[in-house]
């Protein structure tokens, strides 16, 4: 950030837009997390942090993607069920997640995954 010399006005660089959309996914799982859980959540830098855990936007895209791939809600399911089935990520420690990746899907779905890692996402 500079400030114009004389003046009171500062300048500062725009937001990319990789970085517009990772501060939207961080600020939608914060939302969420705020909703499902009573601990103290916030972001700081591109990590969002629930209580004494800590999330990257990599762990976060991976989660919202496996969410994807578990389709729907049944029809006799409730939106609360649905909401607090898909929040449980939060409470798994970050190593449980990584073994839990989806396994025995389709390859297009296994190569967004793989594109997702790599810190791209491939669209459907």
């Amino acid at each position: 950030m500079q400030s114009l010399e004389g003046t009171n006005i500062t300048i500062s660089p725009d937001l990319t837009f990789r970085q517009r959309e990772d501060n939207k996914i961080l600020r939608k799982h914060l939302m969420e997390a705020r909703a499902h859980s009573s601990t103290k959540s916030f972001i700081k830098g591109n990590i969002l942090h629930i209580g004494q855990k800590s999330y990257t936007i990599k762990e976060l895209k991976i989660a919202q993607l496996e969410r994807e791939i578990g389709g729907e809600p049944n029809i006799g399911e409730s939106v609360v069920e649905a909401e607090s089935s898909a929040s449980q990520i939060w409470s798994q420690p970050s190593s449980n997640r990584e073994k839990h990746k989806v396994k025995n899907q389709p390859i297009k779905t296994s190569a967004r995954l793989a594109g997702i890692q790599r810190g791209r996402i491939d669209s459907a």
